[in-house]
């Protein structure tokens, strides 16, 4: 058993690794789902909203370093927080190509 979960989650790896819970900033890098935009099929999958996976995720009119920031302040309101994960939430993230990735920023 992982903590008390049958399964190894990512919380319980990042607390084991860190010592303490690592909180998730989900970052909007403006990519497409093969799901959505006809490359493989169309509406989406079962494991999105219509929003997208990216329900949480800020804006994609915002930079990467801004939407961070953001994400970081707003955990800070709610509590103290030293430590943190960015990752990469709208629509489908594993499309996301390095070259268009350093072209955006």
């Amino acid at each position: 058993m992982w903590g008390e979960k049958r399964y190894h989650s990512l919380d319980y790896a990042l607390k084991s690794q860190f010592g303490e819970k690592v909180y998730r900033i989900a970052l909007n890098g403006g990519m497409t789902c093969p799901n959505r935009d006809g490359k493989i099929g169309y509406g989406g999958c079962i494991f999105c909203s219509g929003m997208g996976s990216g329900d949480f995720a800020g804006s994609a009119c915002k930079t990467i370093t801004e939407q961070l920031a953001e994400g970081k302040a707003i955990l800070a309101r709610k509590r103290p927080v030293h430590a943190y994960i960015a990752y990469f939430e709208y629509l489908c993230p594993h499309r996301i190509f390095a070259e268009s990735f350093y072209r955006s920023n």
